[in-house]
This record gives structure tokens, C-alpha cells and sequence, in this order.
């Protein structure tokens, strides 16, 4: 038998919230029953009746359409389940005073006299079944970053492949997950979603360095030092090891043996190869400064480094506002 997405979703939720102790209830609901609650949760005789929304990728504009569409006859806490919920997305749903469950791990109900903000076993509602990947693969990767350097525009298979360094059909098949995830549609990319995806998939892969190289035209500064020379509100200085991105991996290996390696946060220099060659393109969109002889990497590799900072990163880019920003 074939059951709904609420009522899997409600056997999800059920399920998570007896493994974080709760005590639950799912009341029997008869077809066209609008009034009685999906389930029930109880915290030291706190009851709360929940309502589920259940989305399989829930982004800003989607968490906003979800609340404004909210009727009011529905009883129960508001509660969204997702195979992902992007940052925007939980932060309108958390101004609106709704809770949810993001199925690759956390758990936050807010209601009165309940408080739960945890992370969780990751959940399917399936034998083989996986959250949606927005971001599928380094080709996917590239077209993303793409479409946040280029905002308001889709890239053609044919006319952007050669650029992106990619085979026409894996920009296609990049921009159809992109689509299926609800990160992009006719009008580009959507965001801030699409940078915080891109973001959470960011990795640069590190060589540490015993001494700071001498500026090199091939090779872009990154890091605060960078961020502030493009007019980010952080504070610099000299101290600190220089954060550079170098063109790729043989360049970092011909580094380390010219400079000297060391342990990762003890070197003068941190050499990162990008994880995608047109974050250092000197044709990208954002660059324009320059800081002791190092040409800055563009504004938007710089924003993506700031963003694997989930404290003081995110603030720093909720300040950083420019006419092109993307998140």
C-alpha cells in the first residue's frame, strides 16, 4: 500500500523524537481531516500537537511560501520535514516561529515549555533512498559556482562547457540536479541557497608550508588579509599565516619542496589547491585588489573561505553587502 509524504514523514519524526526521549502520539486521521494534528510530542507533561509539512528540499523562498500559505485552521506547531533545509530556510522558519526536522540530522522544536535543538541519526524513509544532492560531482561543483558568479544567468551546455572545463552533457546534468533541488530555475541561481550549498560542499585542499613564498602572478591571496582588501568589515594584520590558492597540485608539491613543509596551523603558509579552476581566474567577476604584491583571489572564493567559519564567518558576510553578493 502506498502511503502519503506526510504520513511518511510523520513515521520519521515519530521515530527521531522517541530516540531524543520523547513521548509521542500519532492520532488516527480520516480523509479530509483538516482539524486533528499529525502527531503529538509530550516533554514533562508539555503537550504539543504537530502539523508536518513535508518538502523534499526546503530553500528561503520555499520556507516563505510554506508560511504564507499556512492555513489558518490547521491546529499544531508548524513542522517541516526535509531531506535539506538550507540556513535561509531554517532562519524564516525560525522567525516565523515553526519548527523542523532536516533529515540529514537535526532536530529543532521550539514550542511552549519545549526547547530541542540537536543533531540526530540521519534518516531515509526508504531502503535506497538519498537526499536529493543539489551539488552532484566537481562538474556540479563548477556549474554552481558559475551560476553564483554570473547571477541571473543559465549556462548553455555548448557555450559554457569549454570554459567550465566540463562535457556538455555534465553542465546539463549539473543544472538538472540543481533545478531538482530547488537551487536553480529559469532565472539562474537561486539564493542566498545556492551559496550555502556550494559553500557546505567547499573544500580546498590544504598543503601547509614552512615559509611564505614571494608574490607570485600564477597564485592569489585569500583569507582575511584578502577579505578585508575587498572591503569586508574583518580585522587584519601581518600576523597569521598567509592563505594563498595556488594553481593546482603540482604547483603545491613544488612549493613544499622549495619552502619546506610543516603541521597543519604551525607553517608560515597555507598553499590551497581550489575546487574549481575558475575560483582563481583573474577574469572573474569581484577581483580588483591587490595586498603586498598578491593579486586577491575574486570576491566570491573569498566569501566561500570566509563561510567554512560557521561563527564569526557567517557574521562577517551577513555585514559584507556589494551591489553583486550572492549570499
Amino acid at each position: 500500500m502506498t502511503t502519503s509524504p506526510t504520513a511518511r514523514a510523520t513515521g520519521l519524526l515519530a521515530a527521531v523524537a522517541v530516540e531524543v526521549g520523547l513521548t509521542v502520539q500519532q492520532p488516527q486521521r480520516q480523509p479530509g481531516d483538516t482539524h486533528r494534528p499529525d502527531l503529538i510530542i509530550d516533554v514533562d507533561g508539555h503537550t504539543t500537537p504537530i502539523d508536518i509539512k513535508s518538502v523534499a528540499y526546503c530553500t528561503g523562498d520555499r520556507a516563505r511560501g510554506l508560511v504564507a500559505r499556512r492555513r489558518s485552521a490547521r491546529s499544531g506547531l508548524p513542522l517541516v520535514v526535509a531531506d535539506r533545509i538550507t540556513a535561509d530556510a531554517k532562519d524564516v522558519l525560525k522567525a516565523a516561529g515553526w519548527s523542523w526536522f532536516d533529515r540529514r540530522g537535526q532536530l529543532h522544536i521550539h514550542a511552549p515549555g519545549i526547547r530541542i535543538d540537536t543533531a540526530v541519526a540521519r534518516r531515509e524513509d526508504g531502503p535506497n533512498r538519498e537526499p536529493k544532492a543539489g551539488i552532484v560531482g566537481s562538474g556540479g561543483l563548477a556549474v554552481a559556482y558559475w551560476l553564483c558568479a554570473h547571477r541571473g544567468q543559465v549556462p548553455s551546455p555548448t557555450r559554457h562547457s569549454g570554459p567550465l572545463g566540463v562535457a556538455p552533457s555534465t553542465v546539463t546534468a549539473a543544472t538538472q540536479h540543481l533545478a531538482a533541488a530547488g537551487l536553480l530555475n529559469d532565472g539562474g541561481g537561486v539564493f542566498p541557497d545556492l551559496f550555502w550549498e556550494l559553500a557546505s560542499t567547499w573544500r580546498p585542499q590544504a598543503t601547509w608550508m614552512a615559509q611564505a613564498p614571494e608574490p607570485d602572478r600564477r597564485w592569489c591571496l585569500t583569507g582575511s588579509r584578502a577579505a578585508a582588501a575587498l572591503g569586508a568589515p574583518v580585522a587584519t594584520g601581518d600576523a597569521g599565516p598567509l592563505e594563498i590558492y595556488v594553481a593546482g597540485p603540482i604547483d603545491a608539491d613544488i612549493a613544499v619542496r622549495r619552502l619546506g613543509s610543516a603541521r597543519p596551523g604551525a607553517g608560515a603558509c597555507v598553499a590551497l589547491v581550489p575546487p574549481t579552476r575558475a575560483s582563481i581566474d583573474d577574469s572573474a567577476p569581484g577581483k580588483t585588489a591587490q595586498v603586498a604584491g598578491w593579486r586577491v583571489a575574486p570576491r566570491l572564493t573569498v566569501a566561500l573561505d570566509l563561510a567554512q567559519d560557521a561563527g564569526r564567518g557567517s557574521e562577517i558576510l551577513d555585514e559584507w553587502r556589494t551591489s553583486d553578493d550572492v549570499w
